[in-house]
């Protein structure tokens, strides 16, 4: 069985990537390990996961990774939004629209990073923008009753989840804790992407898709 390394961002995607990523790859014949991302050592010398961190710690984590000879491919899941502008290529990506500056951004890490077995991945624009495939999954999970369902609301203003916007105050997760205060990313997130279903997150989600296509590849 293949092995696939991914560096996540932190528990909700690790426990995404177990949960439904995993499952998925197994029946082809592949295994998906998540290793969340080393952020800070304390004086003690005890690690913390989880969170951002600058390109070269980054980078450096991924090329320990990438010195794991039984793998066949590492790769990454990290949030588009709050990337730090050290990425090469987040300061000033490029392209018409989303899809193309995130795989602008995508390519420029993948070069600099310079192996033939890292693959880069950014969620567009955050891990939240795939719950808003199935607005209406995502409106029985939480707890809230208001009708009607502002999710689908918000999700009929975009083509696709993943243009659900890069700011502050509209990005996913903002729009999600606008109406339910107590979301708890770790807990719903996973709980949420679970009961949506990877299907239904590739068809929603041209640019996720086009990660697992590239998985499936490899």
């Amino acid at each position: 069985m293949q092995k696939i390394l991914v560096l996540v961002e932190g528990q909700t995607e690790e426990q995404y990537v177990k949960q439904c990523l995993n499952p998925f790859f197994e029946t082809l014949g592949k295994k998906i390990i998540p290793k969340i991302v080393m952020t800070k050592e304390n004086l003690q010398g005890a690690n913390y996961k989880g969170g951002t961190v600058p390109f070269t710690n980054f980078a450096s984590q991924i090329r320990n990774l990438l010195h794991d000879s039984s793998s066949s491919c590492v790769t990454m899941m990290f949030d588009y939004y709050g990337l730090p502008a050290d990425y090469p290529g987040r300061d000033k990506p490029q392209g018409n629209d989303c899809f193309e500056r995130v795989q602008f951004v995508e390519q420029e890490i993948a070069n600099s990073i310079g192996h033939r077995k890292f693959l880069p991945f950014l969620a567009l624009h955050e891990f939240e923008g795939i719950l808003f495939s199935d607005a209406d999954e995502l409106y029985s999970s939480l707890p809230i009753a208001l009708r009607p369902n502002p999710f689908r609301v918000i999700r009929e203003q975009f083509a696709t989840p993943e243009e659900i916007n890069d700011n502050p105050t509209t990005r996913p997760s903002a729009r999600i804790l606008n109406y339910v205060k107590g979301y708890q990313k770790p807990l719903h997130g996973s709980i949420i992407s679970s009961r949506i279903g990877i299907d239904v997150c590739r068809r929603e989600c041209p640019h996720f898709n086009r990660w697992i296509e590239r998985l499936i590849a490899v």
